[in-house]
């Protein structure tokens, strides 16, 4: 079982993750507004490679508008981001809005589309389609909250991938294909900050260890 020891400030902020059988460390730190400056890493994967660091290393910010302000980062007359770095710290991306400033398409540097965006009038996002694999996926919501996802690898054939049961507003269970025509369901056991720890099926207990880092950085 590989574990992930997260550690939050009096805040609740995120400020060390550590796990792995070698010990490898993320450290985070923030400024007085609560905006994240800096990202570490330390330590080697599984594989004996160095763990990538979850997120750009070093960002400053204006104090006035909470805009970020280290160069190439760029933002619009109404505040949306639309040029920043991404999470590899090497590649740039565009973003673009609608009319009511929602994330609508996402591109590389040199325009070459990535992701784009639809949603409902309750501001739902309902539709994404990525553009390097040719998926859509439609996601089935309620009062804003995504209640099962379908994924179209064929034109108009949905197929269905995933659903999600809430207790209140809290994730209760994620049920996805299991591969053989059936289901399987992992039920989720929140801290008290709601971050999912802790993952169980009908027949284990398991710690999560998303793909992704907890700021969005793909893990190796």
């Amino acid at each position: 079982m590989k574990r992930v020891i997260i550690k939050y400030d009096t805040l609740g902020r995120l400020t060390k993750a550590k796990g792995g059988n070698n010990l490898w460390t993320q450290q985070y730190a923030y400024d007085r507004y609560g905006n994240r400056e800096s990202v570490t890493a330390s330590g080697v994967a599984a594989d004996g490679s160095g763990i990538p660091r979850d997120g750009i290393a070093n960002v400053s910010y204006n104090t006035t508008n909470n805009r970020i302000t280290t160069a190439g980062f760029e933002y619009d007359t109404a505040g949306n981001q639309i040029r920043g770095l991404a999470a590899d710290g090497v590649n740039w991306l565009k973003f673009e809005y609608d009319a009511a400033n929602r994330l609508r398409l996402i591109k590389r540097d040199d325009d070459t589309y990535l992701q784009a965006y639809t949603y409902s009038a309750t501001n739902a996002r309902i539709i994404s389609y990525d553009y390097q694999s040719n998926y859509l996926t439609l996601y089935a919501t309620v009062g804003g909250t995504t209640l099962s996802e379908y994924t179209e690898a064929v034109s108009n054939v949905p197929t269905w991938t995933k659903s999600y049961t809430y207790l209140g507003d809290s994730l209760l269970s994620t049920s996805t294909l299991n591969g053989a025509g059936g289901e399987f369901t992992k039920y989720s056991h929140p801290d008290r900050l709601r971050t999912r720890t802790i993952m169980t099926t009908r027949i284990e207990i398991f710690f999560i260890r998303p793909k992704i880092r907890v700021f969005g950085q793909n893990r190796n």
